[in-house]
This record gives C-alpha cells, structure tokens and sequence, in this order.
C-alpha cells in the first residue's frame, strides 16, 4: 500500500457529515442505500476502506445551488429548519420522528425538501444526502455567500465528487465508525488521486475566509454548518415588494454580508452536533 504524507491545509469536501438512520431523509430519491457490510465498519473494514485509483478522474458539469427561498419560513416569521434537524438530523433523531415532522404540515414538507437534497440533484440544497449520510454543501454555500466568484464553488464541488469516486464503492457507511472510515479514505484520495482538486479547494477557500464572505460555509462541525448555511438557503423572506423569493444571483448585500469585505450578518450557533 502506498505511503499518503498529509498536506497541511487539506481537508476532506465532506468531512462535515453525519450517519442517517434511514435510507434518505429527503423527499427525492438517491443511487445510494444505507446497510450493514463487511467492508463498511466492524474487523474488516480498516483493510477494506481505501481510496480508489482516480488519477484519471475529469470533473463533471458543475450543479449549481437551488435558488434561495422563504420555504423554512413559519406563518409567523421563524425557522421551522431548526425542529427539521432535531428530529432528522440531531442526536435524537429516528426515521419515525422525521416522517412525523414532514407529514405534520405541507410546510413542514417544503421545509424539509429544502434542506436536504441528494446530491445527484439538478440543484443542491445547504445538506446533501448521500444516502448514507448527510454533509454540508459548502460548494453551494460559497456560491450563494460570493456570487462573484463562480470558480471556488466549482473547485470544491469537483474535490467532493473526486472523493466519492475514490471512496464510495469500497466505503458503504452504516454508523459513526464507518462514516469516520470514509472521512479518511477522502483525505488518503486528498494527498492521492484528487491532490490536484484538493489544492485548488484549499486555496479558494482560505481565500474566501480571509475575505470574510464565505465564514458562514467553513465551519468546522456540522451543526454549526447547518446553523449558518440553511438559513441562506431556506430561510430567505420574500422580496419587499412581495413578489418572488430571493434567486441564486442574490447579492452580498442581501444576505446580510457586509460589502466592504467585513464580516457577514451573526448566525446562531447551537454548538457542535
């Protein structure tokens, strides 16, 4: 087995994710299943989880953010994102807690729907469900946070589809252990078959950080993440004038990000899942 030397600064495009108890926590469907497996978590799996050769990998036709919406927006103004996580995505979710929320209300339905999107959708919501698991969309975080630069979203959006192409046939993911396994095997392809998408995503992301636009796309736990990252995305309210929700070429301005190169608006923090 080869020798992979960690680079400083690189890190896995879906290193932020948490397990689903079920197949799919979105209302679309997904390529991928959830299920125990000899080559995902238990003895077998430190032997069996390695990255695949993607020295040949092209980047694919970059899918675009889905238009920021109200969707997560309750009759009186709050965010119905945040019972959406607790029986989801929270450490006390279940598979009957989440069909409770979704069939409790249409609102509750477009809510959810707007949150998670698969990842093979045309447009991705701020969570993409990988069947297996969950993670941040920070692609599309960057894009809607930093419309201006089209590359950087496009940049991590390619290091995340190179590390499910090194790691998705032979890292299933069944439970916290497999998921870290996964983890790994994306920072083996990082130093490996993705180095050259891994390079281009840490620059552009620590351009994005320093700049102060895109802080709200590059914390480090998942909560945070979903904090910051799905009000943008599904908790925009409607234009002044009453006509549509907010589009994906929205400026800085409105989403509350300062234009002068400050820091963006405060988000909540309910701490680290």
């Amino acid at each position: 087995m080869p020798v992979y030397v960690a680079l400083a600064g690189l890190a896995p495009a879906i290193g932020c994710a948490v397990v689903t108890s079920a197949p799919s926590v979105s209302s679309g469907g997904d390529d991928a299943s959830v299920g125990a497996s000899s080559s995902g978590g238990g003895t077998g799996a430190t032997s069996s989880c390695q990255a695949s050769d993607v020295l040949t990998y092209m980047q694919g036709s970059y899918q675009p953010a889905a238009a920021p919406s109200g969707a997560c927006l309750g009759a009186d103004g709050g965010g119905l994102w945040e019972d959406f996580y607790a029986a989801c995505l929270g450490p006390g979710k279940s598979p009957d807690a989440c069909n409770a929320y979704k069939e409790e209300s249409p609102e509750n339905a477009a809510c959810a729907a707007c949150v998670v999107t698969p990842y093979t959708a045309v447009q991705l919501g701020p969570i993409l469900d990988f069947g297996e698991f969950v993670g941040g969309n920070i692609a599309g975080c960057i894009e809607i946070t930093t419309p201006s630069d089209p590359a950087c979203p496009k940049a991590v959006q390619a290091l995340t589809d190179c590390e499910i192409a090194a790691c998705q046939a032979n890292c299933p993911v069944s439970d916290p252990t497999s998921l870290e396994l996964r983890t790994e095997c994306a920072k083996m392809a990082d130093n490996a078959g993705c180095l050259s998408f891994s390079q281009m995503a840490a620059s552009c992301r620590a351009a994005e950080t320093d700049a102060g636009l895109a802080a709200p796309c590059t914390n480090a736990s998942f909560k945070d993440f979903y904090d910051n990252a799905v009000p943008l995305f599904c908790g925009q309210p409607p234009a002044a004038d009453g006509g549509a929700a907010l589009d994906a070429g929205l400026t800085d301005a409105a989403l509350g990000v300062s234009t002068d190169g400050g820091p963006p608006a405060p988000a909540s923090d309910a701490g680290a899942d």
